[in-house]
C-alpha cells in the first residue's frame, strides 16, 4: 500500500501518515530529544517512524522566519 506523509517540521512538530484517498493511517508528534538544555528532533526515531510506510511523496511545511524574530531564533530552528 502507498501512503502520504505530511510533516510539520521542528521540535513541536508532527508527521501525519494518511493513504492515498487522505484517510488517517497514523499521526505522532515529533520524536524530539533533550541535548544540554535544548530540545531537538531526534533523526534517528524520526526515520524508524517513517520507514514502516511506503511512499514515494513527503510534503513538508514550507517555513521562514516570522516578524521581529532574530537571528538566533532563526538559527535555533533550522538546526
Amino acid at each position: 500500500m502507498s501512503y502520504r506523509i505530511g510533516i510539520d517540521p521542528g521540535a513541536s512538530g508532527a508527521i501525519v501518515v494518511m493513504d492515498l484517498k487522505f484517510n488517517l493511517i497514523e499521526w505522532a508528534p515529533m520524536p524530539t530529544v533533550k541535548v544540554g538544555t535544548n530540545t531537538r528532533v531526534n533523526g534517528a526515531e524520526l526515520c524508524a517512524l517513517l520507514g514502516d510506510f511506503d511512499t514515494g511523496h513527503a510534503y513538508l511545511e514550507l517555513t521562514g522566519a516570522m516578524p521581529g524574530q532574530g537571528v538566533t531564533s532563526m538559527y535555533s530552528f533550522g538546526h
